[in-house]
């Protein structure tokens, strides 16, 4: 509890600092019929004793309504949990700001740029090799998303990455309806962007074909 708190409020800090356009709406969290909420919403965000310190609410479905009136939910929900310092963001949006404010901090930004092999003296990393040359460093951060591993093994580091396939949708712009995330413990995650676009995800149940949807995603790159 204390990493996400200090997360939160580093984001909120930089959105100070930034145009982040961070919606702090908070969250809302709600189990299947089939479970216990308490046991759902345990199982979504490891929720325990030592977590007590973030602030969050057990609310009726009532309540629920009024904070959410545009979105429908299972007759048959009783409570619900609120967490009120929750907030999301545009990732793409978001990164185009930090990398343009890089910029003006004085970083030389490549993009898109291939690592393509990290390149050592004896045991010391000195270059990394790319599609546009060899640059020379002392550092490097390795945040290649999926691909992260490949350069890890480079380095002797084998770095276990959990396969989490899902559904990820992006609707067209429409009027504002909710400032909340809205998440069901089974893997269901809802949000409006403020640019109008509503983005949906669902990991309980992916389609058979997701292996070869992330096989013609590399393709295309």
């Amino acid at each position: 509890a204390s990493f996400r708190m200090q997360s939160v409020f580093a984001w909120r800090t930089l959105d100070q600092q930034l145009p982040l356009n961070v919606t702090w709406g908070g969250a809302v969290m709600w189990s299947d019929v089939d479970k216990p909420v308490f046991a759902g919403i345990q199982e979504l965000v490891g929720l325990s004793h030592n977590q007590a310190a973030y602030p969050k609410n057990v609310i009726d479905a009532q309540q629920l309504s009024a904070l959410a009136p545009n979105l429908v939910f299972p007759n048959s929900l009783e409570t619900a949990l609120h967490i009120p310092l929750d907030g999301h963001v545009d990732p793409v949006y978001s990164t185009e700001v930090l990398i343009e404010a890089a910029r003006q901090y004085g970083a030389n930004v490549l993009y898109p740029t291939e690592v393509e092999d990290l390149e050592f003296e004896e045991d010391r990393l000195t270059a990394a090799i790319t599609n546009q040359g060899r640059f020379e460093l002392d550092k490097i951060v390795l945040a290649g998303g999926t691909d992260t591993p490949i350069l890890a093994e480079k380095v002797g580091y084998e770095m276990p990455l959990l396969h989490n396939p899902g559904l990820f949708a992006h609707s067209k712009p429409i009027e504002p309806f909710t400032n909340l995330v809205a998440l069901k413990t089974s893997g269901l995650t809802v949000k409006q962007l403020q640019n109008g676009i509503i983005v949906a995800a669902e990991s309980d149940a992916p389609p058979e074909h997701e292996q070869g949807v992330h096989t013609v995603i590399r393709q295309q790159r």
